[in-house]
């Protein structure tokens, strides 16, 4: 599983949106150059039905840059477009000149599940199993940890 977070550009002054009463709202309009998500992609959709849930979609239009994809989020980190994007941690971790500010509050997060499976009639099946049970073995936690995903 992996869940949205906030990613900053690297060096940006660190005030958690957790740190106080926390809404979408607060976090996005208090920024200068407002935040990123992508419009299509788990975490963008699932930023945008947040957003709209709560009734602040309008309000956060203004100060929002929708992107077509994560990637394009994470470049308009970068490249100090916007103050904060929304991206799963795993999304966040590996982009260089951005960081993890924090993940959603428990309270609004929604996780991307992953799964993995096998086709019945696949010629490589026992592969696609190993490869299945190398990744949820006990000694991939750290690795999957390390790299933004739960189980």
């Amino acid at each position: 599983m992996r869940g949205p977070a906030w990613a900053l550009r690297s060096g940006r002054a660190r005030k958690s949106p957790t740190s106080r009463p926390w809404t979408p709202s607060s976090a996005c309009c208090s920024t200068r150059r407002g935040s990123a998500y992508a419009k299509e992609g788990a975490s963008g959709v699932a930023f945008a039905a947040l957003i709209e849930r709560l009734g602040i979609a309008s309000e956060l239009k203004a100060k929002s840059k929708l992107t077509a994809t994560g990637e394009a989020v994470g470049e308009a980190i970068v490249k100090g477009e916007v103050d904060l994007g929304v991206l799963p941690v795993s999304e966040i971790l590996p982009i260089k000149g951005a960081e993890l500010l924090a993940p959603f509050p428990a309270e609004v997060q929604s996780y991307i599940v992953m799964v993995g499976g096998a086709s019945a009639s696949s010629k490589q099946a026992a592969a696609s199993k190993d490869l299945i049970a190398f990744f949820t073995a006990p000694a991939a936690a750290p690795v999957l940890k390390a790299k933004g995903m739960e189980r």
